[in-house]
This record gives structure tokens, sequence and C-alpha cells, in this order.
């Protein structure tokens, strides 16, 4: 019976010094971890489609955001990290903002019902996240170069997710105007990015001979010569919808090196939606130059 104390009160303390230091002192009430390809800003992009986000850190190695739950009962706070194999380490930290010392004691015992909920909620994005990697892939970028152009083009201002949607909605009018025979791949010159309010401003072109003239009325096209694009390129295997994956990606490589992009940046499109193909084989490249 001695020997049986001298082991039970020790671990009877340690246990209560855990819960004592997990319930006063450590101040998130949960936290998950996990490991994703995609890039901090694709995060980002997926989860403020539904959720007021607000920085908290997003100029050195580790991207934090925070937001609440729809009823305010719980704060996320989000610590993204980049690792060199380009892979993004998620912490994701839950805070309990009502009852907080009795939620705590709730998730000692397993019933804590709003945690639970902001778990599951977790578990889905992570899961989510999972199943699209499977459709979609971009290789490494290559030495390349994107000739200079002579284009008819279109000015667009939108929101990230509605570029293919802006591109689908106008392409039968800008190619109403090109030359007759076979039309050159649909070009995206990307001006701007504002990364935070997730918005694009673009020029949607198509190569046109030198010397063409628009003869048109809409004042929305234009004929432009476009510079040549001397860098790189980014290979992006998968739905057009989607390709701003593969730019997160090589903004968030870029980031890591310290480097900035220049703009404008161009992504050619080889294969048609319009088509039969699947399309996790459609195939787009992004030509960049890095800034002097």
């Amino acid at each position: 019976m001695k020997h049986l104390k001298l082991i039970v009160f020790p671990l009877l303390s340690l246990l209560i010094t855990v819960v004592v230091i997990y319930v006063f002192f450590i101040p998130f009430t949960y936290k998950i971890n996990f490991k994703t390809k995609n890039a901090p800003w694709f995060i980002y992009h997926t989860l403020q489609k539904e959720n007021e986000i607000s920085f908290l850190d997003n100029e050195k190695e580790d991207f934090r955001i925070t937001y609440f739950s729809k009823n305010k009962a719980i704060r996320f706070e989000w610590k993204l990290t980049s690792k060199s194999n380009q892979q993004t380490q998620a912490e994701v930290y839950i805070y309990s903002l009502e009852d907080k010392w009795l939620e705590k004691l709730y998730v000692i015992f397993g019933n804590s019902t709003i945690i639970n909920e902001a778990i599951a909620s977790l578990t889905v994005f992570y899961r989510n996240l999972q199943l699209d990697d499977k459709n979609y892939k971009w290789e490494k970028p290559l030495q390349a170069s994107f000739p200079q152009a002579t284009c008819l083009c279109q000015k667009v201002n939108s929101k990230i997710s509605e570029k293919a949607n802006q591109m689908n909605r106008n392409i039968d009018a800008l190619s109403f105007y090109l030359p007759k025979g076979e039309k050159s791949p649909p070009l995206l010159y990307i001006n701007r990015l504002d990364l935070k309010e997730q918005t694009i401003e673009f020029d949607f072109c198509f190569q046109v001979p030198q010397g063409f003239e628009y003869k048109g009325e809409d004042k929305h096209f234009f004929v432009d010569n476009k510079s040549e694009i001397n860098g790189q390129k980014q290979t992006f295997f998968g739905n057009y919808n989607e390709s701003h994956r593969s730019w997160f990606n090589l903004i968030q490589r870029f980031s890591n090196q310290r480097k900035k992009l220049n703009f404008p940046i161009v992504e050619v499109f080889f294969d048609s939606p319009f088509g039969e193909s699947s399309d996790i084989n459609w195939r787009s490249e992004l030509y960049f130059e890095e800034k002097n």
C-alpha cells in the first residue's frame, strides 16, 4: 500500500499541475497542425471567401491571420510557415471566447461542443485541400522567354476567383474581331495583384499580326504592343479556374528567396475549356521575370 501511494500521489500531483497550467496559463483552447503543398496565400484565398480575415503578420517568414466563427464564440489564429521543400506548415490555434476556463475543462473530458465543431470544420477544410491536390499540379520554373507580341486586348478588373469567368464571358466578343484563320492561344497579361484584397487587373488578349487595326466600336477593346518577357516559366496542369494556385506558389517561392516579381506576368492557355479533354490535363504556362 505504501508503495502504491508513492506512485499514485506524484502522478496525481503531476496531473493536477498539467490541468492547472492548461486551464489558466495556456492562452489557446486547442491546437491543430498539418502540412500542405499549397502556399499560404492560397489558404488565405480559400478561407477569405467565407470569413472576415485580419492579418497579424505577413512581413516575416511566418504568415499569420485570424478570424472569428460566425457565432463569434471561437477565434481561429493561423500561423503558416513555408518550408524549404515548398510545403506549408500550418498551425491553427483555437480560442474559446465564452467561458474559456470552463470550455477547457469540457475539452479535457471530451465534451466541448463548440471546440468539437471547430475541429470538425478544420478537418473538412484539410480533407478538401488533400482531395483537390489530386486535380492540379505545377512544375518547377524553367528558364524561358515569351516573345514580344501585338495583341487585341480587353482590360479587366475582378476578384482573382472570378478571373476564368471574366475570360469566358468576354472571349466570344473579343475573338469576333480577330483576323480570320486560326486563333492564337488566349493570353492573360497580369498587371497587378492585390493579395490582401484578392483582386486582379489584367489584359485579356489574343495575338494579331503587326499592322492590325481594330475597327470595332467597343471602347473596352484596344490594340497593344506587349514587350518580351525574358525570365522563367512555370507550367500548370488543371482547371483554369484554379491556375492561381501556381501563382501563389510562385509568389511564396520568391518571398522565401527575398525576391520580387516584375509585372506584368503573362499566362498562356493551350487547351480549350469547351473541348472534350479532362480538365486535369489542361495546360497553361506562366511567364515571369525577377524584379531588379
